[in-house]
């Protein structure tokens, strides 16, 4: 079933079926067992909403005499990429255009929805935000992580081509590190 958004409390001058901020998950769960989090532990196997039933939401809140700001939350929105694409395909077919979205990602699954990046920034995605966590492969390699430096890189070099605002979560202190390390984290940042 849909949300039941008309029960939301009065925000900002907002009444509660009509947020200017909207969050959508499409799923819940996520196939990544990073040491660091509990995600697979809290909402078990990743499961999906099917496109049909997001675009059932989406259409519900779209106005398009207003910008919404539509945040997908799930802890990776890109898991099954070509369930991502259809989502995107039904909202240019529908022209949905008065979202600025914004996803959640993994770097790796960001370079295996490369084909798909550019049907992503003429539907609205804005911005990605990406489980950076930090610029040590080590590290990366001790939280169990299963990405690299040079994937993180890659990643954010596509989204930048594409118009696509990347955002990077970083973990300080990770195992072993002491703080010289954590002193390599804003110049990696800024060099991506």
């Amino acid at each position: 079933p849909q949300p039941l958004r008309r029960v939301r409390p009065r925000r900002f001058g907002e009444s509660g079926d009509d947020y200017s901020l909207e969050t959508v998950y499409t799923s819940r769960g996520c196939l990544g067992r990073c040491g660091f989090c509990a995600n697979h532990l809290v909402h078990g196997r990743w499961r999906a909403r099917s496109p049909e039933n997001v675009m059932q939401e989406l259409t519900a809140l779209h106005d398009p005499r207003r910008r919404k700001a539509l945040y997908f939350w799930d802890a990776d929105f890109l898991t099954d990429i070509a369930r991502a694409e259809r989502i995107f395909d039904l909202i240019l077919e529908q022209r949905l255009r008065s979202f600025r979205i914004v996803l959640e990602a993994r770097v790796d699954d960001v370079l295996r929805a490369e084909s798909i990046l550019d049907k992503m920034a003429r539907a609205g995605v804005a911005a990605v935000n990406l489980g950076i966590e930090t610029p040590s492969d080590e590290t990366l390699r001790l939280l169990g992580k299963g990405t690299t430096s040079d994937q993180t890189r890659r990643a954010v070099g596509a989204l930048k081509r594409r118009g696509i605002h990347p955002r990077g979560y970083f973990m300080l202190g990770g195992p072993g590190e002491a703080p010289d390390d954590v002193e390599r984290f804003p110049a990696f940042a800024e060099s991506i």
